[in-house]
Formats: C-alpha cells, structure tokens, sequence
C-alpha cells in the first residue's frame, strides 16, 4: 500500500464529515447536508480517491439525513457513477449505504435502478453491521485492514 500518495481531505462542508483514519474504510456521515453542494462535494472527494489509486471501501451514514439531493444532482450524481464506472471498480470493491429514512431509502434505492452499481453496495440495517461488511469485503478484495478500521466496532454505535 502506497501511503505517500494519501494527503489529508480538504475541510469538510458543515454537515457533512469526511474520515479517513480508518483506511481501508472511508466513512462519510451526512448530518445535516441542507444543500446539493454536499453532494457534488462529497463526488469531488471520490475523485480525489481515484486519483491517489488506492484501493478502499466506503461507508457512508445517512442516517440523520433529512433530505434527499434535487432531481437535477440525482441526475449528475448518476453521471458521475457513469462516467467513472472503470475506476469505481478497480478501486473500489464495495461500499455501505446506511438510511434511516424511509424517504431518503426510497431515493437511493430508485437511483440504484436507473444507475446501476458496478460496484457491490450493502444497504445494512446497522452501523455495526455495516463496518463488519465493509472489513469483509476488503479483506476479500485482499486489502490490508488496519487496526483502525477493526476499532470502529469497539466505538459507540460501531
């Protein structure tokens, strides 16, 4: 694994928190995103993880989002999966989708069927269910899981 090409993510809008100390794991939680800028940010930072070419799986926590993107960025957001299909799967094995709002899933499972997945994403019922699936898959994917990301299930609501 290439560490030297891992540079710290730019600051995160409000509402929105990017980690990656527990690399493989990337967590994005999305709290209080009131803005489709949230969204085009958050695709920007995938970008950022394209280009350092390293492999790693996503978890993103929408549970306490209140608010679905506008139809205008469900559509970039499917373009944007379209158009970097190729690298989605060669860097990416697999991610974690977790929604407590039945609206917010709706959404999200709508722009599944339109914009179809080239990667495996979990829907999980539970944060901890959803870690333990993103550590799976790496390990799977053959990826080095580090300590950091095992002690995600050791903290509160991991």
């Amino acid at each position: 694994m290439r560490r030297s090409s891992r540079a710290p993510a730019p600051a995160s809008p409000q509402g929105v928190t990017w980690d990656e100390t527990a690399w493989p794991i990337v967590q994005i939680t999305f709290s209080d995103a009131d803005s489709d800028d949230h969204f085009i940010w958050v695709l920007q930072q995938f970008e950022r993880l394209i280009a350092r070419r390293e492999r790693y799986v996503f978890l993103i926590d929408a549970t306490k989002a209140n608010r679905i993107p506008s139809a205008a960025t469900r559509h970039a957001i499917g373009k944007w999966q379209n158009d970097h299909q190729e690298d989605s799967k060669r860097w990416c094995p697999g991610g974690v989708i977790l929604v407590s709002s039945a609206l917010v899933r709706g959404a999200v499972t709508a722009m599944s069927w339109v914009h179809k997945p080239v990667i495996k994403q979990y829907f999980a019922p539970s944060r901890k269910e959803g870690v333990t699936w993103c550590i799976q898959t790496a390990e799977e994917a053959g990826l080095t899981v580090s300590s950091a990301a095992r002690g995600i299930l050791q903290a509160p609501g991991g």
